[in-house]
């Protein structure tokens, strides 16, 4: 495959598609984008992504700038890896299905509750949001719970593209607290924690995210 370069900003959604890379173990030029700088708003990057977000997967002129899409790319790209069934199995389907859930059905909760819970200066916070998107969230995170009740990884046995997806909805709900009362997703994100290539760009674990208006 042609040289690829992932534009990535920890700890946004970028990391869900850094994490592929590092589960599949690949050649990928990791650039930063400073987004605390504005970097994304300038017009270099803008030729890149026209919306000035992260992540952004550039391969043979062309860009993908979804985190999942990201993910189901290098994963068929890679089959020898293991990380997505083939497409003609009788699980691909439910494969897509996990692999969009966490994008879909939590992260639009995730950054309600965490712009109103970190981001936004307190005079500014909607609370009510932020509750109610608390509870749509533990709807869905109740149902990711009864998939994951007995199985290690959402697919079963074995660890997927799906868990990288989903998974990273899960660590960042941890982030930001949203998980506490999900005992089954809990475990489940210490099972992700333990792997090397969540690590090398989590670290050891996922570290709670602090309000960023909170007195010293």
């Amino acid at each position: 495959m042609s040289a690829m370069t992932l534009y990535h900003f920890p700890p946004t959604r970028s990391n869900r598609a850094l994490w592929a890379v590092r589960e599949l173990g690949i050649d990928v030029t990791v650039k930063t984008v400073k987004l605390l700088e504005g970097e994304q708003n300038k017009p270099e990057y803008k030729k890149i992504n026209k919306l000035g977000v992260v992540p952004s997967l550039e391969v043979d002129g062309v860009t993908i700038g979804e985190s999942a899409a990201i993910v189901a790319f290098l994963a068929d790209q890679h089959p020898e890896k293991g990380l997505a069934p083939a497409v003609d199995a009788p699980d691909r389907g439910l494969y897509y299905h996990w692999l969009i859930f966490g994008p879909a059905e939590l992260d639009h909760y995730l950054v309600t509750i965490t712009q109103n819970t970190r981001f936004l200066p307190p005079d500014k916070r909607d609370l009510k949001a932020a509750a109610n998107a608390q509870e749509r969230f533990d709807m869905r995170a109740e149902v990711l719970s009864e998939t994951l009740w007995d199985r290690p990884y959402i697919m079963g046995d074995s660890f997927s593209a799906a868990d990288v997806s989903v998974g990273h909805s899960c660590a960042w709900a941890k982030m930001v607290e949203a998980l506490s009362s999900h005992r089954v997703l809990m475990d489940y994100v210490k099972r992700l924690e333990a792997r090397p290539a969540f690590q090398a760009v989590w670290g050891k674990e996922v570290s709670i995210f602090p309000d960023q208006h909170a007195k010293a």
